[in-house]
C-alpha cells in the first residue's frame, strides 16, 4: 500500500514539477533560459514539492536501505518537509492566491503543486510516516532549510533586483517590515512543527511523555 502510494503521489508531483518548468523555463518565456532557470529553482513551493516528490519516490521504490535514499526516509526528514508543503498551501490560500496570474497548463500545475500536493503528502504522512520518534526540539531542524532559503533570497535579491514574494522585496517595503514578515513566517513554522510533532506523539501513543529535547 505503501509503494503504490508513494508511487502514485510521486507521478503527480514530478508530472505538476514538470508542467510548471515548462511553462515558466519554456522557450516563450520571456529572459533567459539560465535566469528562467533560476527564477524556477528559487520558489520555495517548488523545492517543498521537489522535496516531496523525492520522499514519496524512495517510498514508492523501497529504496530506504540506500545510504543516500534512506535520509529521505528518516521520520524527522518526512515531518519537516510535511511542514513546508503545509505552509506552502496555506500560503498559498491566505495570500498568494489572489496575485496569481497563472492561465491554462500553468494554473492546472500551480493548483495542485499548492493544493493537491500538500493535501496528498499529508495524507502520506499520517498513513505511513513512524510515529512516536519525534521530539519537541526537532522543530528546531525544520527551520534549518526555510532559513538557509530566505537568506538565499535576501542576497540574491539585490542583486537581481528582483524578489519571488512581494513580502520579501526589501527594495519597495524595506528591510523593518520584511524582517516582521520573515518573523511571522518563522513563528508559522514553528507552530505548524509543533502541531506536527504533538500529533506524531499522540499517534505514536505517546511513548510516556513528551520529550524536550
Amino acid at each position: 500500500m505503501r509503494n503504490a502510494y508513494g508511487a502514485v503521489a510521486a507521478v503527480v508531483g514530478w508530472g505538476a514539477l514538470a508542467v510548471r518548468a515548462m511553462t515558466m523555463v519554456g522557450a516563450d518565456a520571456d529572459g533567459s533560459i539560465i535566469g528562467r532557470t533560476i527564477d524556477f529553482l528559487s520558489l520555495f513551493t517548488i523545492l517543498s514539492n521537489a522535496m516531496a516528490a523525492v520522499v514519496l519516490t524512495v517510498a514508492a521504490l523501497g529504496a530506504g536501505r540506500s545510504r543516500l535514499l534512506g535520509f529521505f526516509t528518516l521520520p524527522t526528514v518526512q515531518t519537516g518537509v510535511a511542514v513546508y508543503l503545509t505552509i506552502t498551501g496555506i500560503g498559498y490560500l491566505l495570500v498568494l492566491r489572489t496575485m496569481s496570474d497563472a492561465q491554462g497548463w500553468a494554473h492546472v500545475a500551480d493548483t495542485v503543486l499548492h493544493g493537491a500536493m500538500p493535501l496528498v503528502y499529508v495524507g502520506f504522512w499520517l498513513l505511513f510516516v513512524a510515529k512516536g520518534t519525534l521530539r519537541i526540539g526537532d522543530v528546531v531542524g525544520f527551520l534549518g532549510f526555510p532559513v538557509a532559503y530566505v537568506a538565499y533570497l535576501l542576497v540574491r535579491g539585490p542583486l537581481v533586483d528582483a524578489y519571488p514574494y512581494p513580502f520579501l522585496d526589501v527594495g519597495v517595503l524595506g528591510i523593518g517590515p520584511v524582517a516582521i514578515n520573515v518573523f511571522a513566517i518563522a513563528a508559522a513554522l514553528v507552530l505548524v512543527g509543533l502541531a506536527y510533532i504533538a500529533l506524531d506523539r499522540v499517534m505514536g501513543g505517546a511513548r510516556g511523555r513528551v520529550a524536550v529535547s
